[in-house]
Protein backbone atom coordinates (compact mmCIF):
# COMPACT_ATOMS: atom_id res chain seq x y z
CA UNK A 1 0.00 0.00 0.00
CA UNK A 2 1.29 3.44 -0.90
CA UNK A 3 0.71 6.46 1.32
CA UNK A 4 1.34 9.83 -0.29
CA UNK A 5 3.39 12.63 1.21
CA UNK A 6 0.32 14.89 1.16
CA UNK A 7 -1.64 12.38 3.22
CA UNK A 8 1.08 12.35 5.88
CA UNK A 9 1.18 16.16 5.87
CA UNK A 10 -2.60 16.44 6.13
CA UNK A 11 -2.82 14.15 9.14
CA UNK A 12 0.24 15.76 10.75
CA UNK A 13 -1.75 19.03 10.90
CA UNK A 14 -4.25 17.29 13.19
CA UNK A 15 -1.60 15.90 15.56
CA UNK A 16 -1.55 18.07 18.75
CA UNK A 17 2.22 18.05 19.26
CA UNK A 18 2.16 21.18 21.42
CA UNK A 19 -0.16 19.42 23.90
CA UNK A 20 2.58 16.89 24.69
CA UNK A 21 5.61 19.16 24.39
CA UNK A 22 4.15 22.12 26.29
CA UNK A 23 4.83 24.64 23.51
CA UNK A 24 4.53 25.08 19.76
CA UNK A 25 7.42 23.35 18.00
CA UNK A 26 8.06 23.71 14.30
CA UNK A 27 7.51 20.28 12.73
CA UNK A 28 8.04 19.28 9.12
CA UNK A 29 8.15 16.11 7.02
CA UNK A 30 11.35 15.84 4.99
CA UNK A 31 11.74 13.79 1.81
CA UNK A 32 15.53 13.85 2.11
CA UNK A 33 16.16 13.06 5.79
CA UNK A 34 17.10 9.42 6.47
CA UNK A 35 16.00 9.58 10.13
CA UNK A 36 13.71 11.71 12.25
CA UNK A 37 15.41 14.13 14.63
CA UNK A 38 14.90 17.12 16.92
CA UNK A 39 17.09 20.25 16.88
CA UNK A 40 16.73 21.82 20.33
CA UNK A 41 18.64 24.99 19.54
CA UNK A 42 16.18 25.93 16.79
CA UNK A 43 13.28 24.03 18.39
CA UNK A 44 12.38 21.99 15.32
CA UNK A 45 11.31 18.38 14.69
CA UNK A 46 12.11 16.85 11.31
CA UNK A 47 10.23 13.66 10.37
CA UNK A 48 11.67 11.30 7.77
CA UNK A 49 9.21 10.54 4.98
CA UNK A 50 11.47 7.74 3.72
CA UNK A 51 11.14 5.88 7.00
CA UNK A 52 7.37 6.21 7.15
CA UNK A 53 6.61 5.40 3.53
CA UNK A 54 8.18 1.93 3.60
CA UNK A 55 6.25 0.95 6.73
CA UNK A 56 3.01 0.54 4.78
CA UNK A 57 4.29 -1.84 2.09
CA UNK A 58 2.85 -4.95 3.78
CA UNK A 59 -0.43 -3.39 4.92
CA UNK A 60 -3.45 -4.75 3.05
CA UNK A 61 -6.60 -3.23 4.56
CA UNK A 62 -7.40 0.48 4.47
CA UNK A 63 -9.89 0.23 7.34
CA UNK A 64 -7.40 1.48 9.92
CA UNK A 65 -5.21 3.52 7.60
CA UNK A 66 -5.68 6.93 9.25
CA UNK A 67 -5.11 5.42 12.71
CA UNK A 68 -1.91 3.75 11.47
CA UNK A 69 -0.62 6.94 9.87
CA UNK A 70 -1.25 8.85 13.08
CA UNK A 71 0.55 6.15 15.09
CA UNK A 72 3.52 6.22 12.71
CA UNK A 73 3.76 10.01 13.05
CA UNK A 74 3.83 9.70 16.84
CA UNK A 75 6.37 6.89 16.50
CA UNK A 76 8.70 9.12 14.47
CA UNK A 77 8.18 12.09 16.80
CA UNK A 78 9.16 9.81 19.70
CA UNK A 79 12.32 8.80 17.84
CA UNK A 80 13.16 12.46 17.29
CA UNK A 81 12.69 13.28 20.98
CA UNK A 82 14.38 10.42 22.83
CA UNK A 83 16.42 8.18 20.50
CA UNK A 84 20.15 8.76 21.25
CA UNK A 85 21.95 10.50 18.42
CA UNK A 86 24.84 8.05 18.48
CA UNK A 87 22.76 4.88 18.47
CA UNK A 88 22.88 4.27 14.72
CA UNK A 89 26.50 5.34 14.35
CA UNK A 90 27.66 2.01 12.96
CA UNK A 91 28.73 0.84 9.52
CA UNK A 92 27.52 -2.69 10.19
CA UNK A 93 24.10 -3.03 8.54
CA UNK A 94 23.11 -5.96 10.75
CA UNK A 95 23.94 -4.05 13.93
CA UNK A 96 22.06 -1.00 12.64
CA UNK A 97 19.03 -3.19 11.97
CA UNK A 98 19.16 -4.79 15.45
CA UNK A 99 19.53 -1.42 17.19
CA UNK A 100 16.68 0.04 15.13
CA UNK A 101 14.27 -2.82 15.91
CA UNK A 102 14.97 -2.70 19.62
CA UNK A 103 14.86 1.10 19.80
CA UNK A 104 11.43 0.96 18.15
CA UNK A 105 10.30 -1.24 21.01
CA UNK A 106 11.91 0.96 23.67
CA UNK A 107 10.33 4.21 22.50
CA UNK A 108 6.91 2.59 22.07
CA UNK A 109 7.13 1.09 25.55
CA UNK A 110 8.17 4.41 27.06
CA UNK A 111 5.26 6.22 25.40
CA UNK A 112 2.71 3.44 25.78
CA UNK A 113 -0.70 4.99 26.62
CA UNK A 114 0.88 8.47 26.47
CA UNK A 115 -0.50 9.70 23.15
CA UNK A 116 -4.29 9.85 23.05
CA UNK A 117 -5.90 7.21 20.83
CA UNK A 118 -2.61 5.57 19.84
CA UNK A 119 -1.99 1.82 20.25
CA UNK A 120 1.51 1.10 19.00
CA UNK A 121 1.17 -2.69 19.32
CA UNK A 122 -2.04 -2.74 17.31
CA UNK A 123 -0.32 -0.64 14.70
CA UNK A 124 2.69 -2.94 14.35
CA UNK A 125 0.44 -6.01 14.09
CA UNK A 126 -1.80 -4.47 11.41
CA UNK A 127 1.02 -3.08 9.31
CA UNK A 128 2.89 -6.41 9.30
CA UNK A 129 -0.20 -8.61 8.90
CA UNK A 130 0.99 -10.54 11.93
CA UNK A 131 -1.36 -13.37 12.95
CA UNK A 132 0.69 -15.33 15.45
CA UNK A 133 2.81 -17.35 13.03
CA UNK A 134 6.13 -18.84 14.13
CA UNK A 135 9.46 -17.39 13.01
CA UNK A 136 11.16 -19.11 10.10
CA UNK A 137 14.72 -17.96 10.80
CA UNK A 138 16.89 -16.44 13.51
CA UNK A 139 16.37 -12.83 12.40
CA UNK A 140 12.63 -13.21 12.45
CA UNK A 141 12.86 -14.91 15.86
CA UNK A 142 14.64 -11.77 17.15
CA UNK A 143 12.02 -9.50 15.63
CA UNK A 144 9.07 -11.50 16.95
CA UNK A 145 10.60 -11.70 20.43
CA UNK A 146 11.21 -7.96 20.64
CA UNK A 147 8.26 -6.50 18.75
CA UNK A 148 5.49 -9.10 19.14
CA UNK A 149 6.73 -10.50 22.47
CA UNK A 150 6.47 -13.99 21.08
CA UNK A 151 9.31 -16.24 22.23
CA UNK A 152 10.98 -17.88 25.22
CA UNK A 153 10.16 -16.39 28.60
CA UNK A 154 13.88 -16.04 29.27
CA UNK A 155 14.30 -13.84 26.22
CA UNK A 156 11.15 -11.82 26.92
CA UNK A 157 12.47 -11.06 30.40
CA UNK A 158 15.74 -9.83 28.88
CA UNK A 159 13.79 -7.51 26.57
CA UNK A 160 11.97 -6.03 29.58
CA UNK A 161 15.20 -5.74 31.56
CA UNK A 162 16.98 -3.84 28.78
CA UNK A 163 14.06 -1.43 28.35
CA UNK A 164 13.90 -0.73 32.07
CA UNK A 165 17.67 -0.30 32.29
CA UNK A 166 17.74 2.30 29.51
CA UNK A 167 14.26 3.71 30.03
CA UNK A 168 15.40 7.29 30.66
CA UNK A 169 18.01 7.50 27.90
CA UNK A 170 17.43 10.63 25.81
CA UNK A 171 18.62 11.98 22.46
CA UNK A 172 21.40 14.19 23.83
CA UNK A 173 25.07 13.99 22.95
CA UNK A 174 25.87 13.03 26.54
CA UNK A 175 25.75 9.45 27.79
CA UNK A 176 27.87 7.88 25.06
CA UNK A 177 28.91 5.11 27.44
CA UNK A 178 25.25 4.30 28.07
CA UNK A 179 24.62 4.09 24.32
CA UNK A 180 27.56 1.69 23.92
CA UNK A 181 26.30 -0.54 26.76
CA UNK A 182 22.80 -0.44 25.26
CA UNK A 183 24.14 -1.58 21.88
CA UNK A 184 26.09 -4.44 23.48
CA UNK A 185 23.05 -5.62 25.43
CA UNK A 186 21.00 -5.71 22.23
CA UNK A 187 23.67 -7.74 20.42
CA UNK A 188 23.91 -10.14 23.36
CA UNK A 189 20.15 -10.69 23.20
CA UNK A 190 20.37 -11.34 19.46
CA UNK A 191 23.08 -13.93 20.00
CA UNK A 192 21.01 -15.73 22.67
CA UNK A 193 17.94 -15.82 20.42
CA UNK A 194 20.01 -17.06 17.47
CA UNK A 195 21.55 -19.82 19.60
CA UNK A 196 18.12 -20.98 20.75
CA UNK A 197 16.63 -20.84 17.26
CA UNK A 198 19.42 -22.86 15.61
CA UNK A 199 19.48 -25.47 18.35
CA UNK A 200 15.75 -26.04 17.91
CA UNK A 201 15.47 -25.65 14.15
CA UNK A 202 18.77 -25.92 12.30
CA UNK A 203 21.61 -27.44 14.32
CA UNK A 204 23.31 -28.74 11.19
CA UNK A 205 23.88 -25.27 9.72
CA UNK A 206 25.32 -23.96 12.98
CA UNK A 207 27.62 -26.96 13.40
CA UNK A 208 28.87 -26.53 9.82
CA UNK A 209 29.48 -22.84 10.45
CA UNK A 210 31.45 -23.47 13.67
CA UNK A 211 32.81 -27.04 14.04
CA UNK A 212 33.82 -26.20 17.62
CA UNK A 213 30.21 -25.52 18.48
CA UNK A 214 28.88 -28.59 20.30
CA UNK A 215 25.13 -28.22 19.83
CA UNK A 216 24.43 -31.48 21.64
CA UNK A 217 26.09 -30.37 24.86
CA UNK A 218 25.30 -26.68 24.21
CA UNK A 219 28.87 -25.75 25.05
CA UNK A 220 29.32 -23.40 22.11
CA UNK A 221 29.34 -19.64 22.41
CA UNK A 222 26.16 -17.64 21.76
CA UNK A 223 28.20 -15.33 19.56
CA UNK A 224 28.68 -18.19 17.10
CA UNK A 225 24.94 -18.43 16.54
CA UNK A 226 24.68 -14.68 15.91
CA UNK A 227 27.58 -14.76 13.46
CA UNK A 228 26.04 -17.73 11.69
CA UNK A 229 22.81 -15.78 11.13
CA UNK A 230 24.76 -12.78 9.90
CA UNK A 231 26.72 -14.98 7.47
CA UNK A 232 23.56 -16.54 6.07
CA UNK A 233 22.00 -13.15 5.49
CA UNK A 234 25.17 -11.82 3.81
CA UNK A 235 25.44 -14.81 1.49
CA UNK A 236 21.82 -14.34 0.49
CA UNK A 237 22.58 -10.81 -0.68
CA UNK A 238 20.15 -9.45 1.89
CA UNK A 239 20.14 -5.89 3.20
CA UNK A 240 18.54 -4.56 6.34
CA UNK A 241 16.06 -2.12 4.84
CA UNK A 242 15.48 1.50 5.82
CA UNK A 243 12.15 1.37 7.60
CA UNK A 244 11.69 0.96 11.31
CA UNK A 245 9.37 -2.05 11.41
CA UNK A 246 10.61 -4.28 8.60
CA UNK A 247 12.36 -7.47 9.53
CA UNK A 248 14.41 -10.03 7.63
CA UNK A 249 13.16 -13.48 6.78
CA UNK A 250 15.41 -15.95 4.96
CA UNK A 251 13.29 -18.45 3.02
CA UNK A 252 13.87 -21.24 0.50
CA UNK A 253 13.07 -20.67 -3.14
CA UNK A 254 10.07 -22.96 -2.58
CA UNK A 255 8.32 -19.84 -1.23
CA UNK A 256 6.92 -17.21 -3.60
CA UNK A 257 6.79 -13.50 -2.89
CA UNK A 258 3.48 -13.91 -1.08
CA UNK A 259 5.02 -16.37 1.35
CA UNK A 260 3.23 -19.47 -0.03
CA UNK A 261 5.12 -22.77 0.01
CA UNK A 262 4.85 -24.61 -3.29
CA UNK A 263 6.55 -27.66 -1.82
CA UNK A 264 4.81 -28.57 1.47
CA UNK A 265 7.27 -31.43 2.02
CA UNK A 266 10.09 -28.96 2.44
CA UNK A 267 10.42 -26.38 5.20
CA UNK A 268 12.47 -23.23 4.75
CA UNK A 269 15.60 -23.35 6.90
CA UNK A 270 17.38 -20.43 5.37
CA UNK A 271 19.54 -22.63 3.11
CA UNK A 272 19.82 -22.72 -0.67
CA UNK A 273 18.99 -19.66 -2.71
CA UNK A 274 17.46 -17.19 -0.29
CA UNK A 275 15.55 -13.92 -0.70
CA UNK A 276 14.58 -11.07 1.56
CA UNK A 277 10.98 -10.99 2.77
CA UNK A 278 9.10 -8.99 5.40
CA UNK A 279 7.46 -10.06 8.71
CA UNK A 280 4.32 -12.10 8.38
CA UNK A 281 5.36 -13.68 5.07
CA UNK A 282 6.08 -17.12 6.51
CA UNK A 283 4.19 -20.28 5.52
CA UNK A 284 0.46 -19.89 6.18
CA UNK A 285 -1.11 -22.26 8.64
CA UNK A 286 2.03 -22.82 10.72
CA UNK A 287 1.00 -20.48 13.53
CA UNK A 288 1.76 -20.82 17.21
CA UNK A 289 -0.69 -23.15 18.89
CA UNK A 290 -1.23 -20.62 21.66
CA UNK A 291 -1.99 -17.87 19.17
CA UNK A 292 -5.30 -17.23 17.42
CA UNK A 293 -5.45 -18.81 13.99
CA UNK A 294 -6.02 -16.67 10.91
CA UNK A 295 -9.62 -15.76 10.23
CA UNK A 296 -11.41 -17.99 7.77
CA UNK A 297 -12.51 -16.46 4.47
CA UNK A 298 -15.43 -18.90 4.00
CA UNK A 299 -17.97 -16.27 4.93
CA UNK A 300 -16.16 -13.42 3.23
CA UNK A 301 -14.46 -10.55 4.91
CA UNK A 302 -15.94 -10.85 8.39
CA UNK A 303 -14.69 -7.68 10.02
CA UNK A 304 -16.21 -8.49 13.38
CA UNK A 305 -14.41 -11.82 13.61
CA UNK A 306 -11.15 -10.21 12.56
CA UNK A 307 -11.60 -7.57 15.21
CA UNK A 308 -12.09 -10.22 17.91
CA UNK A 309 -9.07 -12.18 16.72
CA UNK A 310 -6.98 -9.00 16.78
CA UNK A 311 -8.12 -8.20 20.32
CA UNK A 312 -7.13 -11.69 21.51
CA UNK A 313 -3.73 -11.40 19.85
CA UNK A 314 -3.07 -7.97 21.36
CA UNK A 315 -4.17 -9.23 24.77
CA UNK A 316 -1.63 -12.04 24.56
CA UNK A 317 1.12 -9.65 23.48
CA UNK A 318 0.31 -7.34 26.39
CA UNK A 319 0.48 -10.23 28.86
CA UNK A 320 4.00 -10.95 27.70
CA UNK A 321 5.08 -7.36 28.42
CA UNK A 322 6.11 -6.72 31.99
CA UNK A 323 4.09 -3.89 33.50
CA UNK A 324 6.49 -1.08 34.45
CA UNK A 325 5.53 0.72 37.65
CA UNK A 326 3.02 3.37 36.55
CA UNK A 327 4.20 6.01 39.02
CA UNK A 328 7.72 5.73 37.72
CA UNK A 329 6.35 5.55 34.20
CA UNK A 330 4.49 8.87 34.41
CA UNK A 331 7.24 10.79 36.17
CA UNK A 332 9.98 9.36 33.96
CA UNK A 333 8.07 10.24 30.78
CA UNK A 334 7.91 13.88 31.76
CA UNK A 335 11.50 13.90 32.98
CA UNK A 336 12.63 12.30 29.73
CA UNK A 337 10.82 14.86 27.58
CA UNK A 338 12.09 17.74 29.71
CA UNK A 339 15.68 16.56 29.36
CA UNK A 340 15.30 16.88 25.58
CA UNK A 341 12.87 19.76 25.13
CA UNK A 342 14.21 22.00 27.89
CA UNK A 343 17.90 21.14 27.73
CA UNK A 344 18.79 24.66 26.61
CA UNK A 345 16.02 26.57 28.36
CA UNK A 346 16.65 28.52 31.56
CA UNK A 347 13.76 30.87 32.28
CA UNK A 348 15.55 32.60 35.16
CA UNK A 349 18.47 33.47 32.90
CA UNK A 350 16.11 34.85 30.25
CA UNK A 351 14.09 36.81 32.82
CA UNK A 352 17.19 38.50 34.23
CA UNK A 353 18.12 39.92 30.84
CA UNK A 354 14.49 40.73 30.02
CA UNK A 355 14.27 42.83 33.20
CA UNK A 356 17.11 45.06 31.93
CA UNK A 357 15.30 45.54 28.62
CA UNK A 358 11.95 46.21 30.30
CA UNK A 359 13.45 48.83 32.62
CA UNK A 360 14.98 50.56 29.62
CA UNK A 361 11.63 50.58 27.81
CA UNK A 362 9.90 52.13 30.82
CA UNK A 363 12.50 54.90 31.13
CA UNK A 364 12.44 55.58 27.42
CA UNK A 365 8.64 55.78 27.29
CA UNK A 366 8.56 58.28 30.20
CA UNK A 367 10.99 60.71 28.56
CA UNK A 368 10.93 60.41 24.80
CA UNK A 369 7.79 62.52 24.31
CA UNK A 370 9.49 65.61 25.76
CA UNK A 371 11.84 65.69 22.79
CA UNK A 372 9.28 65.50 19.99
CA UNK A 373 9.39 69.23 19.42
CA UNK A 374 12.99 68.80 18.29
CA UNK A 375 11.84 66.73 15.31
CA UNK A 376 13.57 63.57 16.53
CA UNK A 377 17.01 65.13 16.82
CA UNK A 378 17.63 64.51 20.53
CA UNK A 379 16.21 62.68 23.52
CA UNK A 380 16.57 64.91 26.62
CA UNK A 381 16.91 61.87 28.87
CA UNK A 382 20.06 60.80 27.05
CA UNK A 383 21.81 64.14 26.47
CA UNK A 384 23.65 64.15 29.79
CA UNK A 385 24.99 60.65 29.40
CA UNK A 386 28.36 59.54 28.08
CA UNK A 387 28.47 58.92 24.36
CA UNK A 388 28.43 55.13 24.72
CA UNK A 389 25.12 55.30 26.57
CA UNK A 390 23.19 57.30 23.98
CA UNK A 391 20.46 55.01 22.71
CA UNK A 392 17.11 56.12 21.22
CA UNK A 393 14.36 54.95 18.90
CA UNK A 394 13.29 56.29 15.53
CA UNK A 395 10.92 59.22 15.85
CA UNK A 396 7.28 59.21 14.67
CA UNK A 397 8.31 60.37 11.19
CA UNK A 398 10.74 57.49 10.72
CA UNK A 399 13.94 59.51 11.16
CA UNK A 400 16.72 57.83 13.12
CA UNK A 401 17.59 59.65 16.32
CA UNK A 402 20.95 58.39 17.53
CA UNK A 403 21.04 54.58 17.70
CA UNK A 404 17.84 52.67 17.01
CA UNK A 405 19.20 49.20 17.93
CA UNK A 406 21.43 47.54 20.47
CA UNK A 407 23.71 45.07 18.72
CA UNK A 408 25.62 42.51 20.80
CA UNK A 409 28.52 40.56 19.25
CA UNK A 410 29.88 37.43 20.94
CA UNK A 411 33.33 36.11 19.97
CA UNK A 412 33.68 32.77 21.78
CA UNK A 413 36.61 30.36 21.92
CA UNK A 414 35.13 26.97 20.90
CA UNK A 415 38.29 24.84 21.02
CA UNK A 416 38.22 21.44 22.71
CA UNK A 417 39.11 22.81 26.14
CA UNK A 418 35.76 24.64 26.20
CA UNK A 419 33.66 21.46 25.98
CA UNK A 420 32.46 21.57 29.60
CA UNK A 421 30.87 24.95 28.95
CA UNK A 422 28.97 24.10 25.77
CA UNK A 423 25.55 23.32 27.29
CA UNK A 424 25.46 26.44 29.47
CA UNK A 425 26.67 28.73 26.67
CA UNK A 426 24.09 27.30 24.28
CA UNK A 427 21.49 27.94 26.96
CA UNK A 428 22.60 31.59 27.04
CA UNK A 429 22.38 31.75 23.25
CA UNK A 430 18.91 30.20 23.34
CA UNK A 431 17.82 32.93 25.77
CA UNK A 432 19.26 35.62 23.52
CA UNK A 433 17.31 34.13 20.60
CA UNK A 434 14.08 34.47 22.58
CA UNK A 435 14.90 38.02 23.67
CA UNK A 436 15.75 39.04 20.12
CA UNK A 437 12.26 37.97 19.02
CA UNK A 438 10.64 39.68 21.99
CA UNK A 439 12.43 43.07 21.94
CA UNK A 440 12.66 44.72 18.49
CA UNK A 441 15.53 47.01 19.50
CA UNK A 442 17.88 44.11 20.36
CA UNK A 443 19.91 41.86 18.06
CA UNK A 444 23.05 39.79 18.41
CA UNK A 445 25.63 37.88 16.35
CA UNK A 446 27.88 34.93 17.17
CA UNK A 447 31.42 34.20 16.01
CA UNK A 448 33.11 30.96 17.07
CA UNK A 449 36.90 31.06 17.34
CA UNK A 450 38.93 27.91 16.69
CA UNK A 451 41.65 27.59 14.05
CA UNK A 452 40.17 30.56 12.25
CA UNK A 453 36.81 32.19 12.91
CA UNK A 454 33.28 31.40 11.79
CA UNK A 455 30.28 33.74 11.68
CA UNK A 456 27.03 31.92 12.45
CA UNK A 457 23.84 32.55 10.51
CA UNK A 458 20.71 33.41 12.46
CA UNK A 459 19.35 29.87 12.46
CA UNK A 460 22.69 28.31 13.44
CA UNK A 461 23.74 30.33 16.48
CA UNK A 462 25.00 27.58 18.74
CA UNK A 463 28.44 26.22 19.52
CA UNK A 464 30.34 22.94 19.50
CA UNK A 465 33.77 22.64 21.11
CA UNK A 466 36.63 20.81 19.38
CA UNK A 467 40.09 21.35 17.88
CA UNK A 468 42.66 24.04 18.64
CA UNK A 469 43.04 27.81 18.30
CA UNK A 470 44.46 30.36 15.89
CA UNK A 471 43.10 33.91 16.02
CA UNK A 472 44.06 34.60 12.43
CA UNK A 473 43.98 37.70 10.20
CA UNK A 474 40.32 37.11 9.20
CA UNK A 475 39.19 38.43 12.58
CA UNK A 476 39.70 42.01 11.37
CA UNK A 477 37.18 42.03 8.47
CA UNK A 478 34.75 39.95 10.54
CA UNK A 479 34.91 42.42 13.42
CA UNK A 480 34.42 45.41 11.10
CA UNK A 481 31.47 43.75 9.37
CA UNK A 482 29.69 43.25 12.69
CA UNK A 483 29.93 46.90 13.78
CA UNK A 484 26.51 47.81 12.40
CA UNK A 485 25.47 51.33 11.37
CA UNK A 486 22.73 53.04 13.43
CA UNK A 487 23.35 50.52 16.21
CA UNK A 488 25.05 50.71 19.55
CA UNK A 489 27.57 47.87 19.16
CA UNK A 490 28.84 45.89 22.16
CA UNK A 491 31.46 43.17 21.79
CA UNK A 492 32.12 40.41 24.33
CA UNK A 493 35.19 38.25 23.66
CA UNK A 494 35.94 35.01 25.54
CA UNK A 495 39.07 32.81 25.39
CA UNK A 496 39.44 30.02 27.95
CA UNK A 497 43.05 29.27 27.00
CA UNK A 498 45.93 30.16 24.70
CA UNK A 499 44.47 31.76 21.55
CA UNK A 500 47.38 30.57 19.40
CA UNK A 501 47.92 26.87 20.16
CA UNK A 502 48.03 25.99 16.46
CA UNK A 503 50.02 28.92 15.04
CA UNK A 504 52.93 29.63 17.35
CA UNK A 505 55.59 31.83 15.76
CA UNK A 506 53.42 33.25 12.96
CA UNK A 507 52.94 36.65 14.59
CA UNK A 508 49.18 36.27 14.91
CA UNK A 509 49.28 37.66 18.47
CA UNK A 510 48.81 41.14 16.99
CA UNK A 511 45.31 40.13 15.85
CA UNK A 512 44.00 40.99 19.31
CA UNK A 513 44.26 44.56 18.02
CA UNK A 514 40.91 43.94 16.30
CA UNK A 515 39.36 44.36 19.75
CA UNK A 516 41.20 47.58 20.66
CA UNK A 517 38.05 49.56 21.35
CA UNK A 518 36.18 50.80 24.43
CA UNK A 519 33.10 48.83 23.37
CA UNK A 520 35.03 45.52 23.67
CA UNK A 521 34.93 43.40 26.82
CA UNK A 522 37.53 40.63 26.88
CA UNK A 523 37.42 37.63 29.23
CA UNK A 524 40.58 35.59 28.82
CA UNK A 525 42.87 33.03 30.32
CA UNK A 526 46.04 34.66 31.60
CA UNK A 527 48.03 32.97 28.80
CA UNK A 528 46.82 35.78 26.52
CA UNK A 529 47.29 38.65 28.99
CA UNK A 530 50.50 40.10 27.52
CA UNK A 531 49.06 40.06 23.97
CA UNK A 532 45.80 41.71 24.98
CA UNK A 533 47.44 44.40 27.11
CA UNK A 534 49.86 45.15 24.28
CA UNK A 535 47.49 45.11 21.30
CA UNK A 536 44.07 45.95 22.85
CA UNK A 537 44.79 48.47 25.62
CA UNK A 538 41.49 50.37 25.15
CA UNK A 539 39.32 47.30 25.84
CA UNK A 540 37.81 46.28 29.16
CA UNK A 541 39.68 43.18 30.39
CA UNK A 542 39.13 40.30 32.81
CA UNK A 543 41.97 37.79 33.20
CA UNK A 544 41.65 34.41 34.94
CA UNK A 545 43.89 31.39 35.36
CA UNK A 546 42.15 28.60 33.44
CA UNK A 547 43.06 26.11 30.72
CA UNK A 548 42.68 22.33 30.62
CA UNK A 549 41.45 20.87 33.92
CA UNK A 550 40.55 24.31 35.21
CA UNK A 551 37.59 24.81 37.52
CA UNK A 552 36.96 28.30 36.18
CA UNK A 553 33.30 28.61 35.17
CA UNK A 554 33.75 30.48 31.90
CA UNK A 555 30.09 30.19 30.91
CA UNK A 556 29.11 31.96 34.13
CA UNK A 557 31.72 34.67 33.50
CA UNK A 558 30.31 35.12 30.00
CA UNK A 559 26.77 35.48 31.35
CA UNK A 560 27.79 37.95 34.07
CA UNK A 561 29.68 40.13 31.61
CA UNK A 562 26.79 40.11 29.13
CA UNK A 563 24.57 41.43 31.94
CA UNK A 564 27.19 44.07 32.80
CA UNK A 565 27.49 45.20 29.17
CA UNK A 566 23.72 45.45 28.71
CA UNK A 567 23.24 47.41 31.95
CA UNK A 568 25.95 49.90 30.96
CA UNK A 569 24.53 50.28 27.46
CA UNK A 570 20.94 50.81 28.55
CA UNK A 571 21.60 52.77 31.74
Amino acid sequence: MEVSLNMFKTILKTVPISYYTGRNIDTEISTTADTSYYEPLIDKITISYKGMESMFEKMKSTDDLEECIRSVLYHEISHALITPKGLMGTRDETDAYLFNVFEDERIETVFKDYYYGVNFKKNIVLMNNYEGQKPTNAFEAFYYTVRFRSGKREHLNIVDNIIEKYYDMDNGDRGNYSVSYYQNDIKDLFNKICKDWYENNDKKTLDEFDPKYDSKNQSGKEQSAGDCARKQNKESGGTMGDDTITTIILVDDDFDESGHNHNPKKEGKGGGNTVIMKPGSGEPGKGDGDMPSPTSNKEGDDKENKKKELEKLLEKIDKNCRIIDQRKNKSQKQKLLDSTLNKYIDNSLTDNIATIFQNFEKKNNRTKYAGRGYFGVINPYDVGRKDWRIFTYKDDNGYVNGFDKLHLNLFIDTSGSFSNNVVKVNTILKSLDALERRFPFFEYDLVSCQVGEQMHSKGQRFIKAYGGNDLDDEIHPIYRKLQKAHCFNCNVILFDGDAFTDCRGRGHEKNFSAFNNTNCYIISDSDNQRYIENYAPKSYKVFVKGGWGSRVNYSQLLYENILKVLRRALG
